[in-house]
């Protein structure tokens, strides 16, 4: 049962960690897509 919460909150752990990274990846696409069109 401990076990089972556990790796449950791990899990959840990760995916937000994931999403967040995603998250952080997308704005810098974003940002940097906007930086380029302002440069070009």
């Amino acid at each position: 049962m401990v076990a089972i919460v556990c790796v449950h909150m791990n899990l959840k752990v990760y995916l937000c960690n994931f999403f967040c990274l995603l998250m952080n990846i997308y704005v810098f696409i974003v940002f940097g897509c906007n930086f380029y069109r302002l440069l070009a």
